[in-house]
């Protein structure tokens, strides 16, 4: 078993250097395991040439089952050994959907289900689910074709230009052009978003935005604090929650929202089996959040 998992790691990460950090070997250790394996199958899986060790196409999806069959494994001993009273379920969400989105619902889920522990992991990086120990992860991407991953969709993100009513009382009225004017524009930078979202040029001139009067942030959660405060004109996102023809703190500076070329999903891995714990909170999640403005409005 060791000498295969050695090979499993090494296939996965296509990297000896890599197997070696996850597994806790030295190259050399990891690369004399790949010899044992191959010695006692018989089989010539890898190919070796100026020092680099990569594994033979023919051999490929051998691993991949291998590595389908750890994870199953890894399952039946987590249901075995685990606790009689609760279990424990780590998640990975983006910090703007938690803070925005989930943060509020959540006392609704653990008194509905006080047997699942669960250990929220909040990043803006993307979670491994092959690696990680995550069960679900929540995403924003505009890619869902990894034969890897499964992917739910939460909701549609659609964008508009926005501001406080006060900040607009100040300025003297809701034309776009008087903001990009005479107020920052504070955008959201994040770089999940950074190629599929409509960003201020969308509405106006690139050349004519000053890129001084540009603040940025890279987590949408700072962006509404910093246009809730005044700050300037902002992007209200649908996909978390905001929207001018709910928030009566806030007006829209165009008439039509635009739709984000990515949305918000639920992600976790079809190579192993979703736990009880991880099934429950997903269809929560989906009952709890799939919604979409009114379709009259957008474009």
């Amino acid at each position: 078993m060791k000498p295969l998992i050695a090979a499993e790691s090494v296939v996965r990460n296509n990297s000896v250097t890599k197997a070696a950090e996850e597994i806790n070997l030295t190259c050399s250790a990891v690369s004399q395991q790949l010899r044992v394996l191959e010695g006692a199958m018989k089989i010539s899986f890898f190919s070796r040439e100026k020092g680099e060790i990569s594994v033979k196409p023919e051999y490929r999806s051998y691993f991949e089952l291998v590595g389908k069959s750890f994870n199953m494994l890894k399952y039946a001993c987590e249901t075995l050994t685990g606790s009689e009273t609760y279990s424990t379920l780590t998640i990975s969400v983006l910090h703007s959907f938690l803070s925005l989105c989930m943060m509020n619902a959540l006392a609704d889920f653990q008194s509905n289900n006080p047997n699942i522990k669960l250990n929220i992991l909040s990043s803006l990086d993307i979670a491994n689910l092959h690696t990680d120990d995550i069960g679900l992860s929540i995403r924003y991407t505009a890619t869902i074709d990894d034969p890897s991953l499964v992917f739910h969709k939460i909701r549609d993100d659609y964008i508009i230009p926005c501001a406080t009513n006060d900040l607009i009382e100040k300025l003297g009225g809701i034309e776009i052009e008087r903001f990009i004017e005479n107020s920052k524009l504070i955008d959201d930078a994040a770089m999940s978003l950074v190629k599929v979202k409509p960003g201020w040029d969308h509405w106006y001139d690139k050349k004519q935005l000053d890129p001084n009067r540009i603040i940025s942030f890279a987590d949408y959660s700072h962006v509404l604090n910093a246009g809730l405060q005044g700050m300037g004109a902002f992007m209200a996102r649908t996909g978390l929650m905001i929207d001018p023809q709910i928030d009566k703190r806030l007006t829209p500076l165009v008439p039509d929202y635009c739709k984000s070329g990515a949305s918000l999903y639920v992600v976790h891995s079809s190579h192993i089996p979703m736990k009880p714990e991880a099934r429950i909170l997903k269809n929560w999640i989906l009952n709890q959040f799939s919604d979409r403005p009114n379709d009259s409005s957008l474009l």
